[in-house]
């Protein structure tokens, strides 16, 4: 009921950043979605939502959401470049020397998203650059689940030279990820790691 309510509200209620953090429905939106099976419909959506709309890039915390929305909207009617795209934009458009969580989440979420259009160079370079950071981070062992997503996207991006079923060796690293990635360095909660993406992913690249 309420979620309708918000839902229909937007992007008018996207106006009152001022008094709430507004953007984290967007999140909420995507989950609900996969929970009832419509995440594709998101895409579509957005023109009628968005149409008249345009973010606040010095708020932030809600434009980062917002980009986030965007680019797994893409994601889930497999338009991968246009995800990367809106990704990259956001890295251009925000500093992240005081937001190491948001960079982690969206360089690995970026790398993904090179990997499913075949831009793997690109992928490997961003992957790279998101494990020093990782690394710089876990020092007390708080970025764990980021350190399994990255070596999820690492076996993904080696699966030309790696032996056996790629996806029976994701799907162990991938429940680990979900056991881990609770509290406040929880991220990508809205990528849906199914077994369907599993195998996606298992496939030897070319």
């Amino acid at each position: 009921q309420y979620f309708e309510l918000l839902n229909n509200q937007f992007p008018k209620f996207f106006y009152n950043n001022h008094t709430c953090f507004c953007s984290k429905f967007l999140i909420s939106k995507i989950e609900t979605y996969i929970e009832q099976g419509k995440e594709n419909k998101l895409y579509d959506e957005n023109t009628d939502i968005f149409e008249k709309y345009s973010p606040e890039k010095t708020d932030i915390p809600n434009y980062v959401n917002y980009m986030k929305y965007l680019a797994a909207s893409a994601f889930y009617v497999r338009k991968y470049p246009e995800a990367a795209k809106i990704l990259s934009e956001l890295i251009n458009d925000i500093g992240f020397k005081h937001f190491p969580h948001t960079e982690i989440e969206i360089k690995l979420f970026l790398a993904l998203s090179y990997s499913m259009c075949n831009k793997y160079e690109l992928a490997w370079n961003v992957l790279r650059s998101v494990t020093r950071k990782i690394s710089e981070m876990n020092s007390n062992g708080s970025y764990e689940n980021a350190k399994l997503f990255a070596k999820i996207l690492n076996l993904q991006l080696s699966s030309a030279s790696q032996k056996g079923n790629i996806a029976k060796k994701i799907l162990p690293l991938k429940n680990q990820f979900d056991i881990l990635n609770q509290g406040d360095k929880r991220m990508l909660e809205y990528i849906k790691l199914d077994e369907k993406f599993i195998e996606q992913l298992g496939k030897p690249i070319k």
